[in-house]
């Protein structure tokens, strides 16, 4: 489905709610290829142990450890979220923006704090 929203022209960014994946290998290869034309957005639920557990009476599989889907998604270059209301949102703010070139960042801030706290998130992601 990926590869065919990448290739879709009226596809402005693609955004994916996910409990688990199939196939890593092969989402990895399309979305290392794919998200230098779109975004690739990705809410990945069961962080906790206690939804992976859930997930197993759901889909009769685990979910998996989120710290792996996070580096995998992170090596593929596709953007992660924290609730389907952020997925939404930043989907949203994404097909207004065009995607910055290269993988430098600037702060601007009206305040102290809040100029801070993104240059926090900055280092932290290695920036």
């Amino acid at each position: 489905m990926i590869e065919y929203l990448i290739k879709d022209p009226q596809t402005k960014v693609i955004a994916m709610y996910m409990e688990g994946i199939d196939h890593p290998k092969r989402l990895m290869e399309v979305a290392q290829r794919g998200n230098r034309e779109k975004p690739i957005l990705a809410y990945k639920v069961g962080r906790s142990s206690t939804s992976d557990k859930a997930s197993q009476f759901h889909t009769g599989s685990l979910a998996g450890k989120h710290e792996i889907y996070e580096g995998a998604f992170k090596q593929a270059g596709i953007l992660t979220v924290g609730s389907s209301e952020e997925l939404l949102d930043v989907g949203k703010a994404l097909t207004m923006c065009p995607l910055p070139a290269g993988n430098k960042v600037a702060v601007l801030s009206g305040q102290a704090g809040p100029g801070m706290a993104a240059c926090d998130v900055c280092e932290m992601e290695g920036y």
